[in-house]
């Protein structure tokens, strides 16, 4: 049985994991974003960029059967490591204010107010 990878198909998953490991560690690195729009959108944009890249290869390698397939693939796996390498956390929600007023404390409140502004006359 022969092997199927040749220098061609090593030169279409080589690209394709190249491309893919760019797009996820820009997008990894985008703490605005939720982790699932990252995640969509690493998708989205490795599978494109895989295709368009697979497509401007075959200009100079001649594409075998699967060729393409395998750079989009590729470009999936390396955007995932991408992703991976350089995923960025949430940032911290902001703590919430509030003030809690209790009827009860107004006397005490009022009291402390006219001792710190030097008694009531």
């Amino acid at each position: 049985m022969q092997s199927y990878l040749d220098l061609a198909v090593m030169g279409y998953l080589l690209l394709g994991i190249g491309v893919g490991f760019a797009v996820g560690y820009i997008i990894g690195g985008m703490s605005r974003l939720r982790p699932l729009d990252r995640v969509i959108l690493g998708v989205i944009i490795s599978a494109i960029a895989g295709l368009i890249s697979g497509l401007l290869l075959t200009e100079f390698i001649p594409p075998g059967e699967i060729s393409l397939l395998i750079v989009v693939v590729s470009s999936l796996g390396g955007c995932a490591f991408g992703e991976i390498v350089r995923w960025a956390p949430l940032p911290p929600k902001p703590a919430k204010r509030y003030v809690v007023y209790e009827p009860d404390d107004d006397d005490a409140f009022d009291r402390e107010i006219e001792e710190a502004f030097g008694g009531s006359q």
